[in-house]
């Protein structure tokens, strides 16, 4: 998994920035440890105990900054319980744990000893011995200041007494070669130079041939002796000129100043090649009087180098022995600060050693933690990279393996899911459409399964049989048919379940008052091993079918009658015309007339009486084809009430019309005819007073729309409801049975129902139902 190339650029530069800062950090601590810890003149080889401290103090805190910093870490992720912080913890404990202990104690033992060894160095014995070696090497010298002090001495009153060595006398000739030269080689003197007053007495006497002339001898651009005594004596004096201040032998003006004032002096100086110049000045006092200086004998003696290398390696020793003294804390408390950095050293180490160790094994096992919640969040397609080539490695390639298996099971089954989606919607559409076939057919279904339970129940059996099919599903149909009107169904069912085999029959059934007549067809169920697995009844409502046949009968019936019947009418009336008009010309009486008159009359009035019921019988017999039109049934239903011609005072009409009625095709003039035929015998069976309702619904999974016409009247008996709607039936004075029948037939011509129910607590509902 890689990340975005911009993001890891400025990771890196975040990196950088990080990494300059602490850079400058470390700088800054470095400064302020050196401005905190004293200035010291010790130092380690090149580097000051100073600067030594200071970088000690800044590395110190640089580590514990470090560990620190991993030790907090370490805490937090604990204390957040990231995948593999508990071993993490474990690991980097252990290590520190095995290298603190024995680390400790060696910081514990170095730390006696390195202070031990510091008392050693610097203990009361050692500072006598260095102290006594000091003595002993400034008694050295000052034996040799004062051998040299006492040759001078002695040449200075050598020289008084013999009264030479002024500028005056003539005898400086004799004091070089007879006194000086002799003086200088007895008493072991490298030099000797001669001042008369503060002027230089004679040029500088050493040895012309001797390892050290070079040292002593004047540069070539100075005069010679001889030429200044020529100048000398052309002049009337003998002069020399002084010393410059760049020769060895060269004495500052007031060190002679003050030898003539009678003060003797020391000199020591190095000359070059580890050699050193040491030099006594005594006074030389006037002969007569002792009180009065006339000039400065000085002489000189090259030391050694041995004597010298000796001498100043005790000077140096002493000088470092006594600022090592003096520092000696410091020194101690620097080997400390070294010890206890290297201390930290080896459990940084430790705890470097132990979070590698540790994240070898803990990144591996986060990422695979990471990739089993990816992987149980649905991503598949997560790949653990990590660099692992051990145990660790052969697991992380094992579940990259096994999410590169799962991905590819996966797949396979998001296939086998698409094509078994795909054979479940095909069926899902197939059920569907079983059961939109099932409940919109008009054939009843019932299925059993193989204990007798019912399993399909669709809704033209619910509405044959006035059941909820909710309440009949999951039930044994013995218990759902147990009402004595289902007694024969039930038995059928019983029967077709029991021999296994086909049955069918022909059943009036009872419901809710109506008389029903079905076609009962049980079909046994077998699966592909023929074994039985259920029974299905299928219900055929025969009632209209032989309704209709019944009124086919009829208008045939009627048809034939009223031609029967129209065939004597005629010749009859014609007859009594004939004779009515026949004896009006032959009869001359009055009286005989009128009874002829009144017996034609009669028989004319009957025949008009016997045309009247031919010509409805032939109505009924040839009804006019419905011409559909898209018509509001609402309105339509208004104008059949208003159409009521028997519509009374008494009578309250009471209106429920259902808003969702939608357009329907239909005949108007037919169903205004239907719907008035029922509000005239709805007002004539409530003789005058009562209440008329007039409700319609819309039914939208069927698609078909429900008008209901309810009375209070005295209702209908249960046996003439078979009838009601059979022709020339009627149970009203006078009525010739053809209105409900010609409302059944313009229902039936719209491909409606129209059925008859009890109304509650009195009266009769006339429901129709039309397809929209």
């Amino acid at each position: 998994m890689s990340g975005n190339p911009s993001e890891s650029s400025q990771k890196e530069l975040r990196s950088r920035r990080l990494r300059i800062v602490g850079l400058i950090i470390v700088v800054a601590v470095y400064i302020a440890a050196l401005i905190v810890v004293p200035r010291s003149r010790l130092a380690f080889g090149a580097v000051s105990l100073q600067a030594m401290t200071a970088l000690n103090l800044t590395l110190i805190l640089v580590m514990q900054f470090v560990l620190g910093r991993n030790v907090i870490k370490l805490y937090v992720e604990r204390r957040r319980q990231k995948p593999g912080s508990q071993f993490s913890t474990r690991v980097v404990v252990t290590y520190i744990g095995m290298a603190l202990i024995p680390t400790v104690l060696l910081f514990i033992v170095a730390t006696s000893l390195i202070r031990t060894a510091v008392d050693t160095w610097f203990s009361t014995e050692t500072e006598q011995i260095v102290r006594r070696a000091r003595e002993v090497s400034d008694l050295a010298q000052e034996d040799q200041a004062r051998e040299l002090q006492r040759a001078a001495r002695l040449i200075a009153d050598e020289i008084s007494e013999g009264r030479i060595g002024t500028l005056e006398s003539e005898s400086w000739d004799l004091l070089r070669v007879d006194f000086l030269e002799p003086r200088s080689e007895q008493l072991a003197l490298d030099a000797i130079v001669a001042y008369d007053g503060t002027n230089l007495l004679l040029e500088p006497v050493f040895d012309e041939d001797g390892p050290h002339a070079d040292v002593f001898r004047r540069l070539p651009t100075l005069p010679t002796t001889r030429a200044l005594a020529e100048e000398e004596s052309q002049g009337g004096g003998q002069t020399f000129a002084p010393l410059p201040e760049n020769h060895p032998l060269y004495v500052p003006r007031a060190q002679i100043v003050g030898a003539l004032e009678g003060q003797p002096f020391r000199l020591s100086n190095e000359i070059g090649d580890g050699a050193r110049l040491l030099r006594a000045g005594e006074p030389i006092f006037d002969p007569v009087d002792r009180d009065v200086t006339t000039g400065v004998v000085v002489v000189g003696r090259i030391v050694t180098d041995a004597l010298i290398a000796e001498v100043g390696a005790i000077e140096n020793l002493y000088d470092s022995f006594m600022s090592g003294l003096a520092e000696k804390d410091p020194i101690l408390s620097n080997y400390q600060l070294t010890f206890l950095l290297m201390t930290l050293l080896i459990v940084f180490s430790a705890l470097w050693v132990g979070m590698y160790l540790a994240r070898g094994v803990t990144v591996p096992i986060q990422k695979l933690a990471e990739g089993t919640r990816a992987v149980a969040a649905g991503d598949l397609s997560y790949q653990v990279e990590v660099d692992a080539q051990d145990e660790l490695g052969t697991l992380v390639e094992s579940f990259n393996q096994m999410t590169r298996d799962l991905r590819a099971g996966q797949e396979n089954l998001r296939q086998s899911r698409d094509r078994l989606q795909a054979t479940n919607t095909e069926l899902d559409e197939r059920r569907r459409y079983m059961e939109a076939m099932l409940a919109n057919i008009g054939t009843g279904v019932i299925s059993l399964n193989a204990e007798g339970e019912i399993s399909t129940f669709n809704r033209a059996a619910a509405r044959m049989l006035a059941m909820d099919a909710s309440e009949a599903i999951g039930h044994r149909f013995e218990n759902v048919l147990s009402n004595e009107a289902f007694a024969d169904l039930s038995s059928l069912m019983e029967r077709a379940k029991t021999r296994r085999a086909p049955l069918e029959d022909e059943l009036s059934l009872d419901v809710n008052g109506s008389r029903l007549t079905v076609a009962a067809h049980c079909s046994i169920l077998r699966d592909n091993a023929g074994a039985y697995i259920g029974t299905v009844v299928v219900l055929d409502d025969l009632t209209e079918l032989i309704t209709a046949q019944k009124t086919a009968a009829w208008r045939e019936v009627a048809r034939r009658i009223a031609h029967e019947i129209r065939n004597p009418l005629t010749p009859i009336q014609l007859s009594a015309q004939r004779i009515a008009r026949r004896y009006r010309r032959a009869a001359g009486a009055e009286g005989q007339y009128d009874v002829i008159e009144e017996g034609t009359r009669t028989i004319l009035q009957e025949v008009d009486t016997l045309k009247g019921l031919v010509s409805e019988f032939s109505r009924y017999a040839r009804m006019p084809t419905v011409s559909l039109v898209p018509a509001n049934l609402q309105e339509i239903v208004e104008n059949g009430l208003l159409a009521c011609a028997s519509m009374h005072e008494g009578i309250a009409v009471e209106r429920d019309f259902s808003p969702h009625i939608p357009i329907i095709d239909a005949d108007p003039d037919q169903l205004k005819r239907a719907f008035t035929n029922l509000f005239d015998n709805a007002v004539e069976a409530m003789e005058g007073e009562g209440t008329l309702r007039v409700s319609t619904s819309y039914d939208s999974d069927l698609q078909t729309v429900r008008i209901e016409v309810a009375d209070t009247g005295p209702g209908i008996e249960p046996e003439d409801k078979d009838r009601l709607f059979l022709p020339y039936f009627s149970r009203k004075h006078g009525g010739t049975g053809l209105g409900l029948a010609i409302v059944h037939q313009i229902v039936a011509d719209h491909s409606g129902y129209v059925r008859v129910s009890d109304n509650q607590p009195r009266g009769t509902v006339i429901s129709i139902e039309l397809p929209c």
